[in-house]
């Protein structure tokens, strides 16, 4: 390599993006390939695009396929962060603070949320926007298709939170996805 050439690594690729930007495109392409990974069944199923798939195992066996997916993923991507930022998960509030950072962190910054209330026994995290549910739209998957519903709101997302500490539990108060303003989960801490 000549002295005149720059030296190029990922490093020094890396440095002449801002953090944000990198957080942003990383996220957009996270959210982006996954809900493209399955519109292979989701179009096919919707009579939009003719496909091999989603005829073969049915929009329903695909739900079940992306459940087991995602359930294993987030118990490891829960406890994963759970270690990394040394987040204690005795009770709701550290709870609320994994969320958090699971939608920072895989959404990006186009995820808009808050938690509005935290106590030890009790907390509560609003979402009023979604990077997840922004490229569903983008895509023109209608409502009833959208799996992030899968992602959040159903059963892996509570083996995740079991995985932090059996003793809380979650549900949906709120879902943009059923006409409400947002999305918003209450965390609570089971009595013994």
């Amino acid at each position: 390599m000549t002295e005149q050439m720059e030296k190029t690594t990922t490093e020094t690729l890396l440095e002449k993006i801002p953090a944000e930007t990198r957080l942003a495109l990383g996220a957009e392409f996270l959210t982006r390939f996954c809900i493209l990974r399955g519109e292979q069944i989701i179009a096919p199923a919707m009579g939009k695009v003719e496909g091999v798939t989603a005829p073969v195992l049915g929009f329903e066996k695909w739900l079940e396929i992306n459940e087991q997916t995602w359930t294993e993923g987030i118990e490891q991507y829960f406890l994963w962060i759970k270690e990394t930022f040394n987040i204690l998960v005795e009770d709701t509030i550290g709870a609320a603070k994994v969320y958090v950072l699971d939608w920072a962190l895989a959404g990006g910054p186009e995820c808009v949320f808050e938690i509005v209330e935290a106590t030890p026994k009790r907390s509560v995290v609003r979402w009023t926007q979604c990077s997840w549910r922004k490229r569903y739209k983008e895509e023109g998957v209608p409502p009833e298709f959208i799996a992030c519903c899968n992602g959040c709101h159903q059963e892996n997302s509570r083996k995740g939170l079991k995985a932090l500490n059996p003793k809380l539990t979650r549900k949906f108060t709120k879902l943009d996805v059923k006409g409400d303003p947002y999305c918003e989960i209450v965390i609570e801490l089971k009595n013994d």
